[in-house]
């Protein structure tokens, strides 16, 4: 009998989030739906900005994380683990280190539900159309 180690590659390719992403997984996909949040239509963000927006955000950990709150460091180390790093970008006259959009994106789309996904609770989808 073989052992159960998770879902058969091909549900993987077809749903992402079944992955499993190993310690730590709930900060990181914190910070990716902070992430998506923060940047709203923005293509770029200079990374003093993200860490400012992050630390400021209320209901996340970000401010308070060991005790002075996230720095670029911090989060540069975080999201090395989704395969994003920090490289020059321009935000209107200022050209500097930041994160881009797009470099994002494939993050998002392996971790995170769609936006506007999420919002049924189980009461929604299991009640019977009238």
């Amino acid at each position: 009998r073989p052992a159960v180690t998770g879902p058969p590659e091909p549900v993987l390719r077809l749903f992402p989030l079944f992955r499993p992403l190993g310690k730590g997984t709930e900060l990181g996909v914190q910070l990716l739906t902070d992430l998506r949040t923060i940047f709203e239509n923005d293509a770029a963000l200079a990374t003093g900005s993200i860490v400012s927006a992050l630390n400021a955000l209320d209901e996340s950990p970000w401010g308070g994380l060991h005790g002075t709150g996230l720095n670029a460091r911090g989060l540069a180390r975080r999201l090395a683990a989704y395969g994003v790093k920090p490289k020059q970008v321009r935000v209107n006259d200022w050209t500097g280190k930041g994160y881009a959009r797009a470099d994002l994106h494939d993050a998002w789309n392996r971790y995170l539900p769609p936006i506007g996904a999420g919002r049924e609770t189980r009461e929604t989808w299991e009640t019977p159309p009238s």
